[in-house]
């Protein structure tokens, strides 16, 4: 028994080792090099250290009732799902790609090294790690802007925030990054929940997100921010919302990416850019565009990742992605399984509508690995209770 107690702290220690060197390959590999060669094999670095600390935490705990199995459990079936239509599409259409596989792997392993980290680690292990990735992220974001950082620019950078974007807004300016601003949001969202004895790190995680500019990220961090400040935050986080809501919200996110492609490619589009005054073209940043091009050249889906091997660029839409690549069943059971594990909790929802609603403008699965790590360890915190009792334990049931 006690030798089975060491080789469990060994893992463990392991694991976490593993997990830091993720972080830093994240962190310094991105700021570095991939944004020069997305494409590149150091890009693939992080991913291993993941699978390599997945495997560790699964061995410090084979013995024990796993936590957490339910949600997996849906992802897994989503993406299950998401695989057979794509052999089905490969088979159909008579052609292949790698990017489906290697897109699969891009998502699934967050949830796979959620899935046994959250049985693995402490309450304060996850946040000693959280703590850890913060200033790694930071110090990374500071390293790709250092030739072009100034106070004065970066506080004129936010005081130019809009929410409209466009080419003279703040989405444009010279500290835009799109390594960081996802996993800092999933990391500031953590802190917000657990936010006792951690007001610092919400604050230098916020003011990096004002930094990193990205419009839907600041909108839903302040929001978030300022309802953690209300009284009895604690009790509201927790809320219980009615079943109704969410299937509320699964029907429209179901649906978004067909609305999206309307909003695109028909008069209507015109006619709300005219009753709102919204300008479009500023708002979608060239979006809309990517969306026009696989519908004018008649694009047909061989499997997840097909839009990138069709075009050799990423459709910077996911909803509408999801859509073209698994059809209109692929979008329903995306909503479906997403919504379903926030287990109609108030704070989950609120944070996963930030989420459904950035897949409807940018990315979020395939390339936020690094974020949906800390939007689980969030999501299992919040179902299974807020305190971890000790590495055997995991989350409090």
């Amino acid at each position: 028994m006690k030798s089975y107690s060491i080789r469990k702290k060994r893992n463990v220690i392991l694991g976490i080792a593993l997990f830091a060197c993720a972080i830093m390959s994240k962190g310094f590999v991105d700021a570095l090099f991939v944004t020069d060669n997305a494409n590149g094999v150091l890009n693939l670095l992080k991913y291993f250290f993941l699978i390599g600390a997945s495997f560790a935490f699964y061995a410090s705990n084979r013995n024990k009732k796993r936590l957490f199995s339910r949600e997996f459990r849906t992802l897994m079936y989503f993406y299950l799902f998401v695989a057979l239509i794509s052999v089905f599409l490969i088979i159909w259409n008579g052609r292949f790609t790698f990017r489906t596989i290697k897109e699969l792997c891009f998502i699934l392993t967050p949830i796979i090294f959620a899935y046994y980290a959250i049985n693995a680690l402490n309450k304060d292990e996850i946040l000693s790690m959280a703590k850890f990735s913060v200033v790694i992220y930071v110090v990374s974001y500071f390293i790709e802007i250092a030739d072009r950082f100034s106070v004065s620019m970066a506080i004129n950078a936010i005081k130019n925030f809009s929410l409209l974007g466009g080419q003279a807004s703040f989405a444009y300016d010279y500290y835009e990054t799109s390594h960081f601003p996802d996993p800092m949001m999933a990391l500031f969202c953590y802190f917000c929940y657990y936010k006792e004895n951690n007001r610092k790190w919400i604050w230098i995680s916020y003011i990096s997100i004002l930094l990193m500019n990205k419009r839907l990220i600041i909108l839903f961090a302040t929001i978030i921010l300022v309802l953690s400040y209300l009284p009895n935050w604690e009790k509201i986080a927790s809320i219980k919302v009615n079943k109704k809501i969410c299937m509320i919200c699964v029907i429209i996110f179901a649906i978004s990416p067909l609305a999206i492609i309307k909003l695109i490619t028909s008069p209507f589009g015109i006619w709300f850019s005219n009753k709102t005054g919204l300008n479009m073209a500023d708002f979608w940043m060239g979006r809309d565009n990517m969306v026009l091009y696989y519908l004018n050249h008649h694009f047909q889906s061989y499997g997840l990742g097909s839009t990138y091997d069709f075009s050799g660029f990423m459709l910077e839409i996911e909803s509408v992605k999801m859509y073209l690549e698994t059809t209109i069943v692929g979008s329903i059971l995306l909503s479906i399984s997403y919504w379903k594990i926030t287990n109609c909790n108030f704070y989950s929802m609120l944070v996963m509508l930030y989420i459904f609603l950035n897949m409807n403008t940018s990315t979020s699965l395939t390339t936020g690995a690094f974020a949906w790590i800390y939007y689980l360890f969030l999501i299992g915190g919040i179902n299974y209770g807020t305190t971890y009792i000790d590495n055997s334990s995991g989350l409090q049931s």
